[in-house]
């Protein structure tokens, strides 16, 4: 799918599909996106946002009708998405602080989605 990153892990990913909305510093409106995994530390995003390495970033997450999630940090790496994929690229964010609910969200997701 285009999707992977090379380096360690500071805590294990779980994959999970989350609607979530981009927005980079200095934008006024933020693009769509798709959360494809989340840990403690970090998140990776599928996006079409023009975003580099050491952009700060705002991320909104779509958890259920009724609950959001913001969640901010910086890109760590980035990577382009296959040709016939829909999105450009993928980011992968290092949280400016860690967030342990995030994770059990994905967690839970991923195993009511099958990925786990």
């Amino acid at each position: 799918m285009g999707t992977e990153e090379d380096g360690p892990r500071i805590a294990p990913r779980e994959r999970a599909s989350i609607a979530a909305e981009v927005l980079a510093e200095g934008e006024d409106k933020p693009a769509l996106g798709v959360l494809l995994d989340a840990s403690v530390t970090g998140v990776r995003v599928i996006t079409n946002a023009p975003l580099e390495e050491g952009d700060r970033v705002e991320i909104a997450l779509q958890l259920s009708a009724d609950e959001r999630m913001e969640v901010a940090g910086v890109v760590a790496r980035k990577g382009k998405m296959d040709v016939a994929s829909p999105w450009r690229l993928w980011v992968g964010v290092k949280l400016d602080e860690p967030n342990e609910r995030l994770a059990e969200i994905a967690a839970d997701l991923a195993e009511q989605q099958g990925h786990s």
